[in-house]
């Protein structure tokens, strides 16, 4: 006993690598594999309804969020920079590019933004989005955190580009690890989700074969018939009865005879009614990977919020605004700099929050908020008629309530 009790103290000082390789193994689904763009790409927005339902909803989002360009803190619409932003290219708006942008970046962790140089000595303001999958950042030392990013080099089919560092924006996720800071990769949010993609792959999977062999929904005998039927005769009724049974549009449908035949009714196994439940389980792991509320999705149980006006709201706060500050900190680091470095004026980019719909209240919302301010003795009674409904003032109204002002005096009847 005492020398059993001593080999397991010393398997634990020195594990054996049968025991490793056990615990790597059960390590792998959650973190030790890595996801590649392309697996990111090909098994997450191209495989997964999901996946895609909430990257698409995010990046639409995101790129529709209103922006402001600014000169000297004032917003102008006219000029080199607001011109680069609106119109990034021949073929696409900012909403286009943008879209495309935040789907690679929420999809992979990591978004390339080339802009190319028509000739020396001018600030290029055109921009197109590469692939993630087809661009490889190559450092001045190979595997080297502290080393600086030598070029871009971008490969697909027969096409070789090398693209310089202040010719590419790379917007991407901080990646802790050692081997993403030293290869300057972004960190996808399908790295930590990356057994829920899985799951969620393998349910969908399961469920159209569920659906597809669950075509039958009862057994046809011979009843109390003393002869039982013969193979040729079962086989003629089979085919007589998918003439009459088959296809989808006839799941679970009944129909009659004459005959006297005994029908044995099937029904989804529990273990199959649940796999089916366990499809909303993974939409809200992969909706809290990305920081947006399931309600928005289709989830009927996500009572956290009263309303989808509170979702919407989350949603912003949680998934878009943080998305678009990233990109536009990138922006005035890039390419706003190198406008500014050669113009008398300071120009920067901004959202613009107050055109926001989910973030700002509604009309009802805000009468009720400066009713309330009324009655607190924040506004007049005039300046409340004035914000509410554009009302000439009214005879004292300029002085401050030094009671609790009822809705009639705000309205001036």
């Amino acid at each position: 006993m005492a020398s059993s009790f001593r080999s397991f103290l010393r398997e634990l000082r020195h594990p054996s690598k049968q025991v490793q390789s056990f615990f790597y193994e059960i390590g792998k689904p959650f973190g030790f594999n890595r996801v590649s763009n392309s697996e990111a790409i090909n098994q997450g927005f191209l495989s997964n309804s999901e996946f895609f339902s909430i990257v698409d909803k995010i990046a639409k989002d995101c790129s529709a969020v209103p922006i402001q360009v600014l000169r000297n803190d004032e917003e102008i619409e006219e000029g080199e920079l607001f011109e680069a932003i609106n119109f990034p290219n021949s073929e696409q708006s900012r909403q286009q590019l943008w879209y495309e942008i935040f789907v690679y970046l929420l999809s992979t962790g990591d978004s390339f933004i080339w802009r190319e140089k028509e000739s020396l000595g001018f600030v290029s303001t055109s921009m197109k989005t590469l692939p993630c999958q087809n661009v490889e950042v190559v450092k001045s030392k190979e595997d080297s955190i502290l080393a600086t990013v030598e070029k871009y080099k971008f490969e697909y089919g027969q096409e070789r580009v090398d693209i310089l560092p202040e010719e590419m924006i790379h917007l991407r996720y901080f990646d802790p690890s050692s081997r993403g800071r030293a290869l300057n990769d972004g960190l996808s949010p399908m790295q930590a989700g990356a057994a829920v993609l899985l799951a969620s792959n393998n349910l969908q999977i399961a469920e159209a074969s569920i659906f597809e062999n669950r075509g039958t929904s009862a057994i046809i005998s011979a009843g109390k018939a003393e002869i039982p039927m013969m193979p040729k005769d079962q086989k003629n009724l089979d085919k007589g009865l998918n003439n009459r049974m088959g296809g989808a549009h006839r799941t679970n449908s009944v129909i009659t005879t004459s005959g006297d035949i005994k029908v044995h009714q099937l029904g989804m196994s529990s273990s199959d009614m649940k796999l089916l439940e366990s499809k909303m389980e993974h939409l809200r792991q992969i909706c809290r990977l990305f920081g947006t509320p399931s309600i928005l999705y289709g989830d009927p149980k996500a009572s956290t919020y009263n309303n989808m006006k509170e979702a919407m709201k989350a949603h912003y706060s949680g998934a878009v605004l943080p998305n678009v500050e990233l990109l536009l900190s990138t922006l005035n680091r890039t390419l706003v700099r190198e406008i500014n470095e050669r113009s008398t004026a300071t120009f920067s980019l901004k959202i613009n929050k107050k055109e926001i719909e989910a973030l700002n209240p509604s009309q009802e919302e805000m009468h009720e908020q400066i009713r309330q301010d009324v009655e607190k003795r924040i506004l007049t009674p005039n300046e409340a008629r004035e914000m509410i409904y554009n009302l000439e003032e009214i005879e004292g109204g300029d002085q401050l309530n030094p009671l609790k002002t009822s809705n009639s005096n705000i309205d001036g009847n």
